[in-house]
């Protein structure tokens, strides 16, 4: 069982140095100069952002990995299908520029031609004794009207559950 949280308060801080699963759904809390201000969408944008005055960064669509283990119950391509429309809509993308080069999201977003930041939607790392996964996608909100944003949660609470769930990457709180 993973503790799961909407800020990385004192009790989660706690939980991973006692080595325990962490899950912090950080939609909602990302600041705008981590990426909060970026919007996610499942549509492309229309025209280029450089071009038209007072339109905001605009997210270009979902990339991962569909053999990790994270995907085993969600439908997966490896980009944006349909499954991804309810996630992207209810998203915030975490800008990870200041993440070491190597480190890679588990959802990367691809971002806005102008910007071409490295911003991800979920992402897993090691946080002294315990693992952290991060998401930014509303993973609580209507679930069932959500169909694939429940899946997308119950693929990754059993990873989280599983063996499988032990990130390489060591992440700095």
């Amino acid at each position: 069982m993973s503790y799961i949280t909407y800020g990385l308060d004192n009790k989660a801080i706690e939980k991973l140095k006692q080595g325990e699963n962490v899950l912090f759904l950080s939609y909602g809390k990302v600041t705008p100069e981590k990426g909060g201000d970026t919007r996610v969408a499942f549509t492309p944008i229309f025209g280029n952002t450089a071009w038209i005055n007072n339109v905001p960064s605009q997210i270009l669509g979902f990339l991962c990995d569909p053999a990790h283990p994270v995907f085993a119950s969600f439908p997966k391509d490896g980009y944006s299908n349909f499954q991804w429309k309810d996630l992207a809509v209810s998203c915030n993308a975490m800008i990870m520029d200041d993440f070491s080069h190597n480190f890679r999201p588990l959802i990367y977003v691809i971002d806005d031609w102008c910007k071409n930041r490295k911003p991800g939607v979920l992402f897993e790392g090691k946080v002294g004794q315990g693992n952290l996964m991060a998401c930014g996608m509303d993973l609580d909100t209507n679930l069932t009207n959500r169909l694939s944003t429940a899946q997308f949660k119950q693929s990754l609470l059993e990873y989280m559950a599983s063996d499988k769930f032990k990130p390489q990457n060591e992440v700095d709180m």
